[in-house]
């Protein structure tokens, strides 16, 4: 029943519904691309070249969420569904936002510091971390593909395992924490700010996949 309240509202978009849900789970991919753009060898030997990567798939991301948008000022949605889905599409553009930041930090990170304990630290702590948040991404993309053929305790089971997945990498931003504060006397001022932020941002991402993926099950629910 839900599936089909959910599509005739979502039918008020020029194209239809699933040029809606499409678009958003174009975007997410583009998240994906750069989060296993930024865990190659290739990258970290050579941000530079990452950091243009993940800023043309930003700049991709952008276009997707603008078009969004156009589809979003050609709605007759109801306030409360309209408010919901602004939120969404602002979440999910903020994902890859905060991979191009991360990745910025991360070059300013390794071209200002020689502490080689740390880099390595930094570098196994993007590796996990961004493992987890890649998984998470895969999940939200599962989430969005199959919003209008699974059910809702299907749909719900999903989100769960994306906020699991979220402890995980809080647990592990904790103890990086841990690591680089005990260690920030023999630190510089950007060395230590910049590991904060890097360490910091990949949460960030965590944080926003449970967002949005909370968001579309509040939505799916509200539609019932």
């Amino acid at each position: 029943m839900y599936r089909r309240v959910f599509e005739k509202i979502l039918s008020v978009f020029r194209g239809g519904e699933k040029e809606f849900v499409s678009k958003l789970v174009d975007h997410v991919q583009l998240s994906i691309q750069a989060l296993e753009r930024l865990m190659t060898d290739e990258c970290i030997h050579n941000l530079s070249s990452c950091v243009r990567t993940v800023g043309e798939l930003e700049k991709k991301g952008d276009d997707i969420a603008r078009e969004v948008h156009e589809l979003m000022s050609r709605s007759a949605l109801a306030v409360p569904v309209f408010t919901i889905i602004e939120i969404l599409i602002h979440k999910v553009d903020d994902i890859l936002d905060e991979i191009n930041i991360l990745v910025r930090e991360l070059d300013r990170l390794f071209r200002y510091s020689s502490n080689r304990e740390l880099l390595e630290k930094i570098h196994s702590y993007v590796n996990e971390s961004g493992y987890i948040a890649r998984e998470s991404l895969l999940l939200l993309r599962d989430l969005m593909s199959n919003i209008f053929s699974k059910d809702i305790p299907d749909l719900r089971g999903i989100v769960t395992k994306i906020e699991r997945l979220e402890e995980e990498v809080d647990e592990k931003k904790n103890s990086m924490l841990e690591h680089v504060y005990s260690r920030s006397s023999s630190m510089s001022n950007v060395e230590f700010y910049a590991s904060i932020s890097v360490i910091y941002m990949l949460d960030n991402i965590l944080d926003r996949v449970k967002d949005v993926a909370e968001l579309l099950l509040i939505l799916v629910l509200a539609l019932t």
